[in-house]
């Protein structure tokens, strides 16, 4: 898998990961190209496409003369709350990746759909199959189901690189909540093509229904993701409610399909 994953990639991974930590602090001049070099034990080429796509990334400026330099705006950027933070996750991942779409179609409801949801499923049902890109670099394949009468509201052209519910919302739909789940899968022929892994590699899969107000199913996906290449984040705030009994209350933040 490694080979697959291109070398500058692979450090950019690791500075997007320090950069997101709070490795370098604001005003604080980061490596130099020649010292990163030395440090991952690479030439300065590979090093120079790094930087290019943090810097393209919006992670950090470079001044000529001063250094290289995060993103203030990156240190001042904490974990999304709730249905307000899943937006803005949304929109930085429309952001920062590009999308190959391989099916999109009306098709009868699968059975196994009903059993995994726990719904009534009248269809047909709009499939979406896609495969998201970091550069050159496959990240995740998703199978998204939109129920109607939503699903008549999307074409090809109105979801474009956008995530489902973006598309959604710009046409007047407000999503009441989601739930979701993470499990390990092993990589089957179709999925390790579309990602550049070989058959029975391991990948995550997250399974997320998204429901309206009244409580009725509205999308349901599966989205594969390259564990090298997936982070789920969530950041827990103590809270005291009227009983005065702490409670841990979840503000998540993860990757949109």
């Amino acid at each position: 898998m490694q080979d697959i994953i291109p070398l500058y990639f692979r450090i950019f991974l690791v500075l997007d990961q320090q950069i997101r930590a709070g490795t370098w602090g604001e005003g604080e001049v980061m490596p130099s190209e020649q010292e990163l070099a030395a440090e991952y034990g690479v030439s300065r080429v590979t090093v120079r496409k790094t930087m290019a796509l943090l810097e393209e990334a919006s992670l950090i400026t470079r001044h000529r003369g001063r250094g290289t330099f995060v993103n203030p705006e990156v240190l001042d950027r904490g974990p999304g709350d709730g249905i307000s933070g899943f937006k803005d996750n949304i929109r930085e991942f429309e952001e920062t990746t590009a999308v190959e779409l391989h099916e999109f179609a009306k098709v009868d409801i699968p059975n196994d759909l009903a059993r995994e949801t726990g719904q009534a499923l009248n269809g047909p049902a709009l499939r979406i199959r896609r495969t998201r890109r970091r550069g050159e670099v496959p990240f995740s394949h998703s199978v998204v189901y939109v129920f109607p009468p939503e699903s008549d509201l999307l074409s090809e052209e109105s979801l474009g690189n956008r995530t489902v519910v973006a598309a959604l919302e710009e046409q007047g739909f407000v999503f009441s909540h989601a739930e979701q789940r993470l499990t390990a899968v092993a990589a089957d022929p179709e999925l390790a093509g579309h990602l550049g892994m070989a058959p029975g590699a391991p990948l995550i899969c997250m399974r997320r229904t998204v429901f309206d107000s009244t409580g009725r199913l509205v999308e349901f996906l599966r989205i594969f993701y390259n564990p090298e290449l997936f982070e789920y984040r969530v950041s827990l705030s103590r809270e005291q409610g009227e009983s005065q009994t702490p409670q841990w209350v979840r503000r998540g933040q993860d990757f949109a399909s």
